[in-house]
């Protein structure tokens, strides 16, 4: 029989999916101010910003090319412009910046005051791309890419790999881990 049918594998690999995409919505349950959200007194302006997703280098400091500064800084008039003028209810963590926990801690939480100074009220979602381990922080763990780790055939590798992604993921400050993914070619 091919190993793709065999119902033994198929349990696996369905258990393994389940632990990788709960460790992703584990990763974003400890938010310090969590709050119930409730979109009804949302203007459509309001509502349409929801629903949109900026990257990092949208926010960051750029020199007169439009290059992303390194060390890494926010903009202020840019960070007031997406989160406060045009509500932007998203940013993916999308820059080839590696930073200290810290470093993220800090930029998160600056990221969610703007955020909380405009009229809505919700946190913004602000998530990272950690789809082989926490590569965007200095001194986090890497792992092979999920396609490869499914190649193991090994739930329980798989497992591991999801519980210590979403704890390093967590301690960098991010709430939110795009992943895992799913990839089929």
């Amino acid at each position: 029989m091919c190993v793709f049918f065999n119902r033994e594998y198929l349990g696996g690999v369905r258990r393994a999916t389940r632990v990788l995409f709960l460790a992703g919505l584990t990763a974003c349950s400890g938010l310090k101010h969590q709050q119930s959200y409730d979109a009804t007194g949302l203007t459509v302006e309001e509502k349409v910003g929801q629903t949109c997703q900026i990257t990092l280098d949208a926010v960051a400091q750029t020199d007169p090319q439009g290059r992303t500064l390194v060390p890494l800084k926010l903009d202020t008039n840019k960070l007031t412009e997406a989160l406060v003028k045009y509500k932007v209810g998203s940013i993916l963590n999308v820059s080839w910046h590696t930073l200290s926990r810290d470093q993220w801690k800090e930029i998160t939480e600056t990221i969610h005051a703007y955020y909380a100074s405009g009229r809505i009220k919700s946190p913004v979602i602000y998530g990272i791309d950690a789809i082989h381990g926490v590569n965007y922080t200095r001194g986090a763990t890497l792992f092979p890419q999920e396609i490869g780790l499914a190649a193991t055939w090994n739930p329980s590798i798989a497992e591991e790999f999801a519980r210590i992604t979403a704890y390093e993921t967590r301690a960098s400050g991010i709430p939110w881990n795009f992943s895992p993914v799913l990839d089929l070619g």
